[in-house]
């Protein structure tokens, strides 16, 4: 069936951590979160990107990633780009990647 297909199933916060949250403490918090982050965005956006960049763990990696149509692009995860787009280095072709899937797999893993 379908969810023999997924590669990671669907969890749930308790599945993971074993933990009760309390709903709307956690919608509180996420909000405060995101709301700073907004704020810090709409000052200096660059210093998001700087973020986020320095937070990825997949920069650097080869990962596979699927578009939509089902067009799968193998490369290295080069950069972000200033949309939020991740940046493939594929073949010698830099190319973008805004809407997919991307597979991590162990044997894909090769920091280069």
């Amino acid at each position: 069936e379908i969810l023999a297909e997924l590669d990671n199933p669907a969890t749930s916060l308790f599945c993971e951590s074993g933990k009760n949250f309390d709903i709307t403490e956690l919608y509180q918090e996420l909000f405060e979160v995101l709301k700073q982050i907004y704020t810090q965005y709409r000052t200096n956006p660059q210093s998001i990107l700087a973020q986020w960049r320095k937070a990825n763990r997949l920069l650097g990696m080869t990962l596979e990633a699927v578009r939509p149509d089902g067009t799968v692009l193998r490369g290295k995860f080069t950069d972000i780009a200033a949309d939020g787009a991740m940046m493939l280095e594929c073949s010698g072709e830099l190319l973008r990647f805004d809407c997919g899937d991307i597979k991590i797999k162990p044997e894909l893993f090769a920091i280069e």
